[in-house]
């Protein structure tokens, strides 16, 4: 810039060197000058577009499952399984969808890392009250009963609901239940077809803090399907 000439009188001085150029050597001149601020301006229009398309495209889950130490049936992916409940469940998957965790395993005598993720992710999910159903097996149940993880059924299972599932249902003695006796928290779903049933028990239950109970519900019909 000459001495003494301001900003604008160095761009105009610039535009008039540059009238009547071709334009491979304007642009060359703009990409030489101004490259950097083209490239920062890019890359915030990208980041300010995939931004709003997130949120524009985002969709709520309305049932959030995860499947804790049980033998899943290999044959079945996840995306199959989503996609058969949410039609099962008649969920509008243009603003609505399901979630299923499958394969998560919690090692409780020999904690490793692996597991020691898996109780995070599931004390997380827990907390942000997102998780509408537990399906797991024996350990995990009996490590976790006092911590206050699983609801009493009868939240959201009438006599009537639980009575048809006979044997299947699940009763524990839980110190802070502020009831008498054994409260029903969970059924067993060892027969699924999603689940290799000849290895462990598997138990479906709710957590204490479920939003979703009316498509918790639903998936625990959805696992007991023929």
């Amino acid at each position: 810039m000459a001495t003494g000439n301001s900003v604008h009188d160095e761009v105009k001085e610039q535009q008039q060197k540059l009238k009547g150029k071709p334009f491979k050597e304007k642009w060359a001149y703009f990409w030489e000058y101004y490259k950097i601020q083209t490239l920062v301006a890019i890359a915030v229009l990208a980041f300010a577009g995939n931004l709003i398309y997130t949120f524009a495209t985002r969709k709520d889950t309305v049932m959030e499952a995860a499947f804790v130490n049980c033998y899943m049936n290999t044959e079945i992916d996840s995306d199959t399984m989503i996609a058969d409940f949410e039609q099962y469940a008649d969920i509008d998957t243009s603003s609505d969808c399901a979630a299923i965790n499958r394969d998560m395993y919690v090692d409780y005598e020999n904690s490793d890392q692996y597991s020691y993720a898996n109780m995070q992710k599931i004390i997380a999910m827990v907390s942000g009250k997102t998780l509408d159903a537990l399906i797991t097996d024996d350990t995990y149940m009996d490590h976790n009963l006092e911590a206050g993880l699983f609801c009493d059924l009868h939240q959201y299972f009438t006599d009537e609901e639980l009575a048809q599932y006979g044997d299947q249902v699940i009763y524990q003695d839980l110190p802070d239940d502020n009831t008498d006796g054994e409260i029903p928290i969970g059924i067993s779903v060892s027969k699924s077809k999603y689940l290799l049933t000849d290895r462990a028990n598997a138990w479906f239950t709710i957590p204490a803090n479920c939003q979703h109970p009316e498509n918790a519900k639903k998936f625990l019909e959805f696992m007991l399907e023929p």
